[in-house]
């Protein structure tokens, strides 16, 4: 059996296979190996490394994991040895990784920077090396109105805002994107059990579908079929399977928790899919808010209209409407809930015909609480429909306002790579969905499910009796819709005896659903997932670790952590330099290419428009992305002189006239670590910017300092003092990178600590100003 999805149109990449980007070096590519059992998608990711750039390098990779999906395992091969890694707290991992850098032994750190995205850390890679980072994940899938949607997330796009202030990663966990690189991805998928029959497709990738012959599949899974990519892939798109034709049905899994103090503790996973019974169709009040950013630009933008033109579809007399664009500001186009005539339906066509990616930034938390309004107990409920790539680094805000706004946010993702981790946030935590749509995906279908989710009832009632008291369960969502998946997770004392039942109540109706058996799982996969659900409803810090250790969770307070001890005569010699792997360009991000079939006809809605009004005309038009400029800095103090060389992108600082002394020169010490910064990324660079600045600074109180500490220690370290006291004692905390810090280490490490002590005395004698500003 062979099948192959429809073609579409390809990002094409002229030229040979090999990879490209980061300055031509390291990331080989990435391997996918996975399978599908029943809702459970288990998936090993190989990342390919070497280095042929003729130095020591550490490498780091930040890239995505699907929404939901729990990390499990690490293990690494260089040369011919492959090693195991283990969970660890977050802080000794750090620790631990750094050490092994200073011994010249080669270490690997594993770790979550962001929702939804993770880092890789290979350190001390010697020139000439291969090495193979392999991860494992598992995560569940849901069944959705007549199929599944499986997705891997393979790049992550340009987001809106600032990645370090408002998402949390670290200086050296970059997302960058380099439109000259190249990183092939394969992938191999096997289908066991029902969904072995579904009808396949992938509007992402060219497929092809064969059977697994018996030897070669699982035992005892039946019939199974396995997924190929037709003509391989790059990195520059998520991987996207449709499962059509499946029927969902509850389902029951236990487990062994693993408690020592409770032997006969279970972890249950309990799935169901209740048939909510048909009911009259519910007046829509309907906000639509759709994303018009420069990151829209091309297929996103295209999509964006196509699915308003289906919404239109839709409507009927006894709705109302409003419509918002939104970018660096948020447009009211039809800015209440008015109700469907003619003549609005006409307005709205209009509005669509003029909709454009032409508003700039994307602030999305200011654009919804637009759109949400006061709130208030005479405010009319109504649902928003969010269409948006979403790609924003200022995640927690944005779902806290969605949280507490009382509306439920219905959110519709269009892009080859959506933010998917943001877009699902928003919708779950407001009662409402999400369906992510790539160009090549069908629109119309996901604007039909959307809507029959709009017109459910608001209020349904759930009850789950498991037949004995709980340990803990995960919470009921506030909504569920009918012929859709409900994963809820349990522990239990003592094991089941029957499959939970779930009961419904809704619109005057009452029903129940429960799975036919209760199945074993003797893996653990379903114990370590379990404790990752609860791990996200813990609100203690200390017991949200002690779950992550005991259950090998990576989580914000854990990573996974390994070290390949070298021989002496293998060790790594100095510091690396470090290579952030910069992501492949999303396909069709902003106008970057296009991966639409151009064979697609927009379905513009006319069935409503007055009969003299023109057809809507969807012709894509280029527009100017506005840049974001920097002003440079002002006049800082009387150490700024030396360093306006280095600080020519640094923002204006606002109301920077009225600081006191002690804060103003704060802002001075703040800018030498920033002009440090800017030459730490090889040692190099950074050993000659503080010679530079031990012997050539115009201010004659800081040179005096310096002359000073090399009196004390010698010219090679006086400046490396000052600037890592300046780094731990500053008020804000510190100012410089992993990479800035390990430098600083290295250069002081041969002072003894007694010399380190007469150093600080020194520091903390000449600058009283900050001293006290920073508590000390």
């Amino acid at each position: 059996m062979s099948s192959t999805a429809p073609q579409s149109a390809v990002l094409s990449i002229q030229g040979d296979a090999s990879p490209a980007g980061s300055a031509g070096l390291t990331l080989q590519g990435v391997d996918v190996q996975a399978r599908l059992d029943g809702l459970l998608l288990r998936t090993t990711l190989q990342q390919r490394y070497r280095n042929s750039t003729g130095r020591l390098v550490e490498t780091v990779y930040t890239f995505p994991l699907a929404h939901g999906a729990s990390l499990l395992g690490l293990s690494v091969t260089l040369g011919d040895k492959k090693m195991s890694g283990a969970v660890i707290e977050k802080q000794e991992a750090t620790q631990r990784y750094e050490q092994a850098i200073d011994a010249g032994d080669t270490p690997v750190l594993v770790e979550q920077s962001s929702p939804g995205l993770y880092t890789a850390n290979l350190g001390n890679l010697q020139d000439g090396e291969e090495a193979t980072i392999e991860l494992e994940y598992a995560q569940l899938l849901r069944f959705e109105q007549g199929g599944l949607r499986l997705s891997i997330p393979t790049v992550v796009a340009p987001r809106y805002g600032q990645p370090q202030a408002q998402g949390g990663l670290a200086p050296h966990e970059s997302t960058e994107a380099d439109w000259q690189a190249r990183y092939p991805f394969t992938l191999t998928l096997d289908i066991g059990g029902p969904a072995a029959k579904a009808r396949l497709s992938s509007p992402s990738h060219r497929i092809e579908v064969q059977p697994v012959v018996p030897d070669q599949g699982a035992p005892g899974q039946g019939e199974t079929v396995r997924v190929t990519l037709g003509q391989g892939g790059w990195l520059d798109r998520d991987f996207v399977l449709r499962l059509d034709g499946l029927e969902g049905q509850a389902f029951c899994v236990t487990a062994q928790d693993g408690d020592e103090t409770l032997p006969q503790a279970q972890a249950v996973l309990a799935s169901f899919c209740p048939r909510l019974p048909a009911q009259e169709l519910v007046p829509l009040s309907l906000k639509i808010l759709v994303d018009c950013s420069g990151s829209m630009t091309g297929d996103s933008i295209e999509q964006a209209r196509r699915a308003l033109h289906e919404v239109g579809q839709w409507l009927e007399p006894t709705d109302r409407i409003a419509y918002f664009r939104f970018g660096n500001q948020c447009v009211p186009v039809i800015p209440t809930l008015e109700p469907c005539t003619p003549k609005l339906v006409a307005r709205y066509a209009k509005a669509i015909e003029q909709t454009e990616a032409d508003l700039g930034g994307t602030e999305l938390q200011a654009a919804l609480l637009q759109v949400f309004g006061p709130k208030s107990k005479s405010a009319t409920k109504a649902d928003v429909l969010l269409i948006t790539d979403g790609e924003v680094w200022d995640i927690e805000p944005t779902v806290k306002a969605a949280r507490d706004a009382g509306h439920r946010l219905f959110v519709v993702g269009v892009s080859s790579s959506p933010a998917e981790s943001l877009l699902r946030e928003l919708a779950e935590q407001s009662g409402g969905a999400c369906e992510l749509v790539t160009p090549n995906e069908d629109i119309a279908g996901a604007i039909t499910r959307m809507v029959r989710r709009l017109r459910a009832a608001r209020d349904i009632g759930l009850e789950l009796d498991w037949g004995q008291p709980v340990l803990w369960q995960s919470p009921l969502p506030p909504q569920v819709f009918d012929g859709e998946t409900l994963h809820v997770w349990a522990r239990l004392e003592q094991p089941l005896q029957a499959a939970p039942t779930l009961h419904w109540s809704a619109a005057g109706a009452t029903g129940s659903d429960q799975a036919h058996q209760v199945q074993a799982d003797a893996s653990g996969t379903t114990a370590r997932l379990c404790g990752a659900r609860q791990a996200d409803t813990l609100t203690s810090d200390e017991n949200k670790l002690a779950l992550a250790l005991r259950y090998q969770l990576v989580t914000r307070q854990t990573s996974l952590f390994l070290v390949h001890q070298r021989a002496e005569s293998e060790k790594a010699e100095g510091l690396p330099a470090l290579k952030q792997i910069r992501h492949m360009m999303a396909a069709g991000h902003g106008g970057f290419g296009s991966v639409t079939d151009s064979s697609q006809e927009i379905p513009a809605f006319l069935r409503r428009q007055p009969e003299d009004m023109a057809p809507c005309s969807m012709v894509l038009q280029e527009i100017a992305v506005p840049s974001i400029w920097r002003k440079p800095a002002r006049s800082l103090g009387r150490w700024a002189d030396k360093l306006r060389a280095y600080l020519e992108t640094e923002p204006d600082e606002p109301g920077l006239a009225t600081l006191d002394e002690g804060q103003q020169a704060e802002s001075n010490h703040k800018l030498m670590l920033a002009a440090f910064e800017r030459e730490a990324a090889t040692p190099q660079a950074a050993q000659r910017h503080l010679d530079q600045l031990q012997a050539g600074t115009t201010d004659p109180q800081l040179q005096a300092l310096l002359d000073q500490l090399a009196l004390i220690a010698d010219d090679r370290t006086a400046a490396a003092l000052l600037l890592d006291w300046l780094n731990r004692h500053l008020s804000s905390g510190p100012a410089l990178s992993r990479q800035a810090e390990r430098v600083l280490r290295s250069v002081l490490k041969p002072l003894s600590p007694e010399v380190r002590a007469e150093a600080e005395q020194a520091i903390e004698a000449a600058l009283p100003g900050l001293w006290l500003a920073a508590g000390g």
